[in-house]
């Protein structure tokens, strides 16, 4: 039972649960019989699927003494239910099910998985493993049953082969497989990897030698981490002593700037750690980026001087600059005004000031 006998000890989910409509709890059963490919069991321990199996159980029930006449709308529901219990109860879907994963997979699906549905197939297997010992598989079931078996005898390659064609694969790509891709190959790869990843985790796990080796290379074409992209950013900066441009021709150069941009925007964001925000602070003083108040404090100083203000199409790459900054802060004025403290706001008055009285002289 998803609740005790006294009323007042019914559980949060099943509250939850009792306060949906019907239309809304046979929703609520669809939607778990899709997302699990099975209808919910009343002795699991999430409370969720015991509250959801004890209501269809209470249904049948109901409908079977006569207690509860169902609609025309519940009927669809039940029928819709009704064919995943087919699947739960037909080992015949499951067995080909799990022959059409191992042929795909090249290996036959384990329960110690950390892969969902391989983890959910492996147990499948090993249930209808006991069925077939206790003998309640009918003869096709059994040859189902002895395919799976046999493929896994003989087709099943080592750790080793596997490794070696994800190798492959990078070296001709010059990347590392993806699982959300089109191609049926490179998703096999790409899972087979995520697993072995996985294991590497687990302490008891061990990889030999050549296994070892071609996960190495493997490494090598894996994209870069955010920490070694800000020791290359750190780098650029400690040669050149400016800050990457966007716009530039090289790509490197071109990549390490979009890269600064959303660092910057983590950073004052709070997003990232202690030794992250130290590094990206350093970055920016090697490179000399300006604050808002020191930019337009340069600008000032350069209209006073020039006695005009700059021009995008101007000689100077300075002038340059300072105009796209001047385009910038106009558009900070109209969209974002209260992004500007009250000195930049004193500043930015002064300067339009300056140049609106030049433009009428």
């Amino acid at each position: 039972m998803p609740y005790d006998t006294d009323k007042k000890s019914f559980s949060s989910e099943s509250l939850t649960f009792r306060r949906l409509s019907k239309k809304e709890k046979y929703v609520t059963l669809l939607e778990f019989c899709k997302k699990h490919n099975q209808t919910p069991r009343t002795y699991k321990r999430p409370e969720e699927e015991r509250v959801l199996g004890q209501f269809l159980v209470n249904t049948k029930a109901l409908t079977k003494k006569g207690a509860h006449v169902i609609e025309k709308w519940e009927g669809v529901y039940l029928k819709e239910i009704a064919n995943y219990e087919v699947y739960q109860k037909d080992p015949i879907i499951r067995l080909n099910e799990i022959l059409k994963w191992t042929v795909f997979n090249e290996k036959t699906p384990t329960q110690s998985s950390t892969n969902t549905k391989e983890k959910k197939l492996g147990q499948s297997l090993n249930s209808l493993k006991l069925s077939h010992k206790r003998g309640k598989l009918n003869e096709d079931g059994e040859i189902l049953l002895n395919q799976i078996l046999e493929y896994k005898t003989n087709h099943q390659r080592t750790r080793d082969e596997k490794l070696k064609d994800v190798v492959e694969f990078c070296r001709t790509e010059n990347r590392t497989p993806k699982q959300h891709v089109t191609d049926k190959n490179e998703k096999r790869l790409a899972e087979f990897l995520s697993t072995t990843k996985g294991l590497l985790k687990q302490p008891d796990f061990v990889m030999d030698t050549i296994s070892q080796t071609y996960f190495d290379e493997i490494l090598t074409f894996a994209p870069p981490t955010r920490e070694s992209r800000l020791e290359e950013l750190l780098k650029f900066a400690n040669t050149y002593r400016r800050k990457p441009l966007i716009s530039s021709d090289d790509t490197r150069e071109a990549r390490l700037a979009a890269f600064l941009s959303k660092m910057k925007s983590a950073l004052k964001c709070g997003q990232l750690s202690i030794y992250e925000a130290t590094k990206v602070s350093n970055i920016l003083t090697l490179c000399q980026i300006k604050t808002r108040e020191e930019k337009l404090d340069e600008l000032y100083t350069w209209i006073t001087t020039n006695d005009r203000i700059p021009h995008f199409n101007g000689t100077d790459e300075e002038e340059k600059r300072l105009a796209m900054f001047m385009n910038n802060i106009k558009q900070v004025q109209k969209k974002r005004p209260k992004s500007l403290n009250s000195t930049e706001r004193i500043k930015i008055k002064s300067i339009f000031r300056y140049s609106i009285g030049k433009r009428r002289a």
